[in-house]
């Protein structure tokens, strides 16, 4: 039996009598023959884990990253449940150190305390110029999902034109 090589076709919510909706994501042969994958949770969470890492192996040049770094922005602010740790981080952008921003923020005594974040996105020039300026920080589970500039009001990774490609 020869393999067949499928084409992604689209994304479709189904009703299952008696459950909720279904994800399915429907694939054409060259035949013309459409195939159907309900995906488990766990998988496309994995996928989109692979996804990250693929794109993290492929920085400085992945386009990918900043549009990831969106799309777990979108679903942050979006999704009611918990999010397992969150916090918004306030200081100067003092630069990259490990591959990681470097935040420096003074308390109300004058101590100085530093903050490593890893960044959910790719980091080019353009962040790069911000270094020196007063920031704000949102962490996700860990890692930065954006960057806003208290000096130039501007937010980074900058949004999407059309975010319409970023949506199942």
């Amino acid at each position: 039996m020869a393999m067949k090589i499928l084409k992604f076709s689209r994304f479709q919510q189904e009703h299952v009598r008696g459950q909720r909706a279904l994800l399915t994501i429907k694939f054409l042969d060259d035949d013309s023959n459409l195939y159907s994958w309900a995906p488990r949770w766990a998988d496309l969470d994995r996928a989109f884990l692979r996804a990250l890492n693929v794109e993290g192996f492929n920085k400085p040049e992945s386009e990918w990253l900043n549009r990831f770094a969106n799309t777990v922005k979108e679903v942050a602010e979006g999704v009611s449940q918990p999010i397992e740790n969150a916090r918004k981080v306030s200081g100067e952008f003092e630069g990259i150190t490990d591959r990681k921003l470097q935040i420096s923020t003074y308390d109300s005594y004058g101590n100085l305390s530093e903050d490593l974040i890893t960044p959910g996105f790719a980091i080019s020039y353009d962040l790069l110029k911000w270094i020196g300026d007063k920031v704000e920080v949102l962490i996700i589970n860990d890692v930065a999902v954006y960057v806003i500039s208290c000096n130039r009001n501007e937010e980074y990774p900058p949004q999407l034109a059309n975010n319409d490609d970023l949506h199942w």
